[in-house]
């Protein structure tokens, strides 16, 4: 390689593709080294826009978020170019409600859940209990559909559906309640709630039967002292309540509604009022409602209060004909509608043999679905799954007859289609004015008049449902009384 004569210092040579440069201090010739190029540090801002995007002033390689549509741009010297998009949570669109409710043992509950992604990514579907316990209900999913199967332990849980694009979230939230079904009929006890002596004496004690022996009935507790008689009742899973009814010995009519507690024999507490001041109307029941129908002061009304709250009662409707005095009910919960039967009323006021039905889930007037085999009033009512009873009661109008006619008749009806049978049978003595309770197989018949004796009013009776036949008095009731209000039991 043939180098420069007399170089200066920091001189450049270069051959066959190599530089070389001059150190005076040591007159020789060494490597050249090339600095490196000046360089512009880019930098990352954010605009509301693609609009926004500045189009002077800016280096390669400068980098921007646009946050219309979640983009990053970069700058090449020619223009901006998108490069990438920013990942967002997918949306749940549809599907969950914010209450779910359910029986033990009942059927499955379905949730079919629906959400969307931006970028389009599958959506991966899953559940957390955030509270409460789900006890030995299960909870699974196939993808998007959750299948929620209550066990047979009451429970209250609180599940979060979760939507997932494998980074980003969404959730959506419900409560599950799993309750003990409601059923007209009880598996423990049955209660005489209110009444009055043979002698008119107002009796208040909250009396309770056995349905596991026959043995007496004992006192739970007191009603309060605004209604004695001629009430009313009905109950929830946790409570017994007596609506309207009359004070004695003013025989004014009331409109209080009461409860009182189950579990620990509580005494009763007024809860509300009726819509009218009544007596003698009838007490239907229903998952999560009390009604009163009917009743003195030319009534036909149907009210109906919670049970879940301590509330006033709302008119929802109206019987077919003003009854009072020994209407009688029978509460159909599986098929949803309560019936009324018999009583004394109308116009004119006598006898009737009218039989009414309205619907549990909706609001709305009673409809007359047939006719008693023979007109009655004081009676008492019940009901099986399949059938509604009418038991004894009087067949002549104590106030337009001077010889009443006590009767020991039991009268059913088809709930399927209100059909009025023959009578099953004959009570073991005629009876009136008593209160009934309802186990699962057996109709109980309390106090009352009757041509049986003196202690009638003071006994209780039962009649069989499978085999339509009543059995003696077996169990004295805690305090003997007639007026009693029916269709409480636990």
């Amino acid at each position: 390689m043939a180098f420069p004569s007399s170089p200066s210092n920091d001189d450049l040579h270069t051959e066959f593709g190599r530089s070389y440069q001059y150190v005076a201090d040591t007159n020789s010739w060494r490597a050249a080294v090339t600095p490196a190029p000046e360089i512009n540090i880019s930098t990352v801002t954010a605009f509301e826009s693609a609009a926004d995007l500045p189009l002077v002033n800016n280096n390669p390689g400068d980098t921007t978020f646009v946050a219309e549509n979640n983009s990053f741009r970069l700058w090449t010297g020619n223009g901006w170019f998108e490069i990438a998009l920013a990942n967002t949570a997918p949306t749940i669109t549809a599907g969950a409600a914010a209450t779910y409710s359910s029986n033990t043992g009942g059927g499955a509950i379905t949730v079919s859940m629906t959400a969307t992604d931006p970028e389009g990514t599958p959506i991966i579907w899953s559940h957390t209990i955030t509270s409460g316990t789900v006890e030995d209900t299960t909870v699974s999913n196939d993808g998007s559909v959750f299948t929620i199967v209550p066990g047979a332990t009451p429970a209250t849980f609180n599940i979060a559906f979760t939507a997932s694009d494998g980074v980003n979230i969404d959730t959506s939230s419900s409560l599950f309640t799993i309750s003990i079904p409601f059923t007209y009929a009880g598996s423990q006890y049955g209660f005489a709630a209110g009444g009055t002596t043979n002698s008119n004496t107002p009796v208040l004690i909250i009396g309770q039967h056995s349905y596991t022996s026959d043995i007496d009935a004992v006192s739970i507790g007191n009603l309060q002292a605004s209604a004695r008689g001629w009430s009313a009742g009905s109950k929830s899973m946790t409570h017994g309540y007596v609506a309207g009814g009359v004070s004695y010995p003013a025989n004014n009519g009331q409109t209080t509604i009461q409860k009182f507690k189950f579990a620990d024999g509580t005494s009763s507490i007024n809860t509300g009022v009726l819509t009218t001041t009544t007596y003698s109307g009838i007490g239907l029941s229903s998952d999560g409602y009390g009604y009163s129908a009917g009743g003195d002061y030319q009534l036909t009304k149907i009210d109906k209060y919670p049970t879940s709250s301590d509330t006033n009662a709302t008119n929802i409707g109206n019987l077919t004909l003003y009854r009072k005095q020994g209407i009688t009910s029978a509460s159909d919960v599986l098929g949803g509608f309560g019936y009324t039967a018999g009583g004394y009323g109308g116009s004119p006021e006598n006898l009737r043999d009218t039989l009414d039905r309205f619907p549990f889930a909706s609001d709305g007037n009673a409809a007359g679905v047939g006719n008693l085999a023979r007109v009655t009033m004081n009676g008492g009512g019940s009901q099986s799954t399949t059938h509604g009873y009418q038991f004894g009661g009087d067949t002549k109008n104590q106030y337009t007859n001077a010889s009443e006619e006590n009767t020991a008749k039991v009268q059913k009806y088809s709930f399927a289609n209100s059909t009025i049978g023959a009578d099953t049978t004959s009570l073991t003595a005629s009876r009136s004015f008593f209160g009934t309770s309802t186990s699962t197989t057996d109709a109980y018949l309390i106090g009352g008049y009757s041509s049986y004796g003196p202690d009638h009013a003071g006994r209780i009776y039962k009649y069989a449902f499978a085999s339509d036949t009543p059995s003696s008095g077996f169990v004295y009731v805690a305090y003997t009384r007639t007026y009693t209000a029916q269709g409480i039991q636990l």
